[in-house]
């Protein structure tokens, strides 16, 4: 994780995600909601995350991954075009409120 755009996440440490879907059943092809991609490494992102109950990260489903082209050594350019990329691709909403255990203590 380079930065956040909202939340008090961990920062420099790996953090899990988990994308709603599966495996076929022979084994040869993901199964992901429509217009849901899995992110690819080397590349920077914006995730949009719900926190699950038991506190995992579900990033599932259209716009829950946007690909953020920049220099990923620019973080003051990650922020700002990660908060126009959820201002014009996003709609929020109003839910209740979990806390991941990814969250700072």
């Amino acid at each position: 994780m380079l930065d956040n755009v909202k939340g008090d996440l961990q920062k420099d440490v790996s953090i899990l995600i988990q994308k709603s879907g599966g495996l076929s059943e022979d084994k040869s092809t993901y199964l992901l909601y429509n217009d849901d991609f899995l992110p690819q490494k080397g590349k920077a992102y914006v995730f949009t995350a719900a926190v699950q109950p038991h506190g995992s990260l579900l990033v599932s489903g259209p716009n829950s991954n946007i690909e953020v082209k920049t220099d990923l050594l620019s973080k003051n350019n990650i922020q700002a075009l990660s908060e126009e990329n959820i201002v014009n691709e996003l709609t929020k909403t109003e839910r209740g409120c979990l806390k991941s255990s990814f969250f700072i203590t």
